[in-house]
């Protein structure tokens, strides 16, 4: 039995790639999830010896989430832009 959602292709040579498509796009929102929690943790930060460990995580979660960005295969770029539209 296929995953949900991977019932819908019309043949199994589809399926690899939604697959693939998938996982980068789980890479991308987790490498947005860390960033936003950077970026709230910087906002809500009140030490400020803290100040420049925490810019720094959030330039690096920014920075992990660029490169997840840049990496997606181009079937996941032209999917998510028609699942978007």
């Amino acid at each position: 039995m296929l995953p949900p959602g991977l019932a819908d292709f019309s043949t199994p040579a589809d399926i690899p790639c939604a697959v693939r498509s998938a996982a980068e796009m789980t890479d991308l929102r987790e490498a947005v999830r860390e960033l936003r929690g950077a970026i709230d943790t910087l906002a809500v930060n009140l030490d400020p010896a803290q100040d420049k460990v925490l810019r720094l995580n959030v330039r690096e979660a920014r920075n992990s989430a660029a490169l997840r960005l840049q990496q997606l295969s181009p079937a996941t770029m032209a999917s998510s832009v028609r699942i978007s539209s």
